[in-house]
């Protein structure tokens, strides 16, 4: 499967804190993430953090483009093939509030820049 969003959240851990980060692609398009799926579950596949990302996380999510989505879904027998030919995008991020924690907290404004 393929899940489609324009960003998502990842929280960096310190001592004993954690920070919440938005990350969305640099030119602000739509992202898919290669995913598996049964039934009504899926899984988002993730890979190793590239250099810039892995000062927040050590893992990130798969992100295909939508000439690779065909390809994907497609697959006939080995995927790896095709998920190792995939080069992530360059993503952009920054630091939000932490009622992003909250799922009453449910406004756009949720992804603001913290100042």
């Amino acid at each position: 499967c393929v899940i489609p969003a324009d960003g998502y959240y990842e929280w960096k851990r310190e001592a004993k804190t954690k920070t919440p980060y938005y990350f969305t692609k640099e030119d602000n398009g739509l992202m898919f993430f290669p995913g598996i799926h049964q039934n009504n579950q899926f899984c988002i596949i993730t890979r190793e953090a590239t250099e810039k990302i892995s000062k927040i996380h050590h893992r990130e999510p798969m992100i295909i483009n939508s000439s690779q989505m065909n390809n994907y879904l497609n697959i006939k027998k080995d995927g790896m093939e095709i998920l190792n030919s995939i080069k992530p995008p360059n993503l952009k991020f920054h630091e939000i509030a932490k009622d992003v924690n909250n799922p009453f907290n449910n406004d756009p404004s949720i992804i603001n820049p913290v100042n």
